[in-house]
């Protein structure tokens, strides 16, 4: 974490945070003190490498919804102060959710009850933004449906998946 923060970045996802306490580290590990516990390395790239700059803006605090923990505690993080996005991880939380003895498709219900338990929590809020991958085969949303529900992040694949499905393409065509 120390070396990520003295890239400069702008700001970490954290992922698989179930609690309130658990957010609160997460904030206070990107907060310089006496708001959190972030060293100021003054050589590094996020310093302006020790050329009398002040600290750059202190980074954004992203976590991941991914169990049905997390879910249960949705109130809690969302009350956690510092906390800038909460992003739903469907795929990790239907895995949370199998490995609660749930089969078939109690699999799928429970996942779109806990998605729709924690969307629903977001009604009416700016803040934290709301992160969901709409493309995720079980929520299979559009642009509308993503704004009408609030998201204010919209994910719509990841590097790997556009590089495999651009190779399965470039395979398939050759």
């Amino acid at each position: 974490m120390i070396r990520t923060l003295a890239t400069g970045v702008d700001g970490i996802l954290f992922p698989l945070v179930e609690t309130a306490e658990e957010a609160q580290s997460a904030v206070s590990t990107l907060r310089l003190p006496p708001h959190g516990v972030r060293g100021w390395a003054t050589l590094t790239r996020a310093a302006g490498y020790y050329l009398g700059r002040s600290p750059k803006h202190e980074p954004f605090c992203a976590i991941q919804i991914e169990t049905k923990r997390a879910v249960d505690n949705v109130d809690e993080l969302l009350g956690v102060d510092g906390v800038e996005m909460v992003f739903l991880g469907p795929g990790d939380l239907r895995s949370s959710i199998v490995g609660e003895g749930f089969t078939g498709d109690d699999v799928d219900r429970e996942l779109q009850a806990a998605v729709d338990r924690v969307i629903t929590r977001f009604d009416g809020r700016t803040s934290p933004a709301l992160g969901v991958p709409p493309t995720y085969p079980t929520i299979q949303w559009d642009r509308q449906t993503c704004v009408d529900r609030g998201v204010r992040v919209i994910t719509l694949g990841s590097d790997v998946a556009f590089l495999a499905g651009a190779a399965k393409k470039a395979l398939s065509d050759f």
